[in-house]
């Protein structure tokens, strides 16, 4: 513990244990060379840092190590930090004891950070040519989505929408579920009109029909996707959903 000034202790080497209004000899030499060096006693506390429970929350884009509140007598070291998803991570802290002078005190809090609700980025539909054996796993899938069904699972000819899950690389949240549209041409890279589909886990051999566009009004734009910017409506089957064309 080092002291400001022209003041300096008699035995630096000294142990401080935890406690209140110690006393220990210190040394004051005047600036000025006229006097000779005076010995009196300072007066110290020393702090014990009480220890806290872990501090639990979920993640989110901005938070910071400060967005977490502490009990009164208790500040972080460096609340600016950014928190990512993780238990056990531990931070700087340190505690003022209201009951004395003491110097604050440091130590260490826990900080469990769960992961966030995560997002399934929908993708265009991926289109192939059939080949002979043409299975899920001849599919290259961007970064980060992986299908339910195994990948030796049959690629017919037709229109498939596969369950999914995609898990965002920053590992911050939560693997999210959503489906893959698939559409297997024939060998003259015809478009199907009617054939079997996979619905991935949930469903296996129903039947599924070539995609139909709306506009946002309702009204029917046939079976060939928009060319011209905006947002539509594609249906196939049962299941609805809005695209964007660039």
């Amino acid at each position: 513990m080092a002291l400001t000034g022209n003041y300096e202790w008699k035995t630096p080497e000294t142990l401080l244990p935890i406690g209140s209004n110690q006393t220990f000899i210190a040394i004051y030499t005047d600036p000025s060379g006229n006097y000779k060096p005076a010995e009196g006693t300072i007066t110290v506390s020393v702090t014990n840092f009480i220890a806290l429970p872990a501090i639990n929350a979920t993640y989110a884009p901005t938070l910071k190590l400060g967005d977490l509140e502490l009990p009164e007598d208790y500040e972080w070291l460096a609340p600016e930090t950014p928190l990512s998803a993780g238990s056990g991570q531990t931070f700087a802290a340190i505690y003022n004891d209201p009951g004395d002078n003491g110097n604050p005190a440091p130590g260490s809090i826990t900080v469990n950070i769960a992961k966030a609700a995560g997002n399934f980025p929908s993708l265009d539909r991926i289109m192939r040519t059939h080949i002979p054996d043409l299975t899920l796993g001849d599919i290259e899938l961007p970064s980060g989505y992986a299908l339910h069904l195994p990948p030796e699972t049959p690629l017919p000819i037709g229109h498939h929408s596969f369950l999914a899950a995609y898990a965002d690389p920053s590992g911050n949240y939560l693997p999210a579920q959503g489906y893959i549209r698939i559409t297997i041409n024939d060998e003259n890279g015809n478009v199907p009109i009617l054939a079997n589909h996979i619905l991935g886990a949930l469903c296996t051999g129903v039947a599924c029909y070539a995609p139909t566009y709306y506009d946002l009004k309702g009204t029917s734009l046939g079976t060939q996707k928009p060319t011209s910017p905006g947002i539509y409506i594609e249906k196939i089957g049962t299941q609805t959903q809005r695209i964007t064309v660039k």
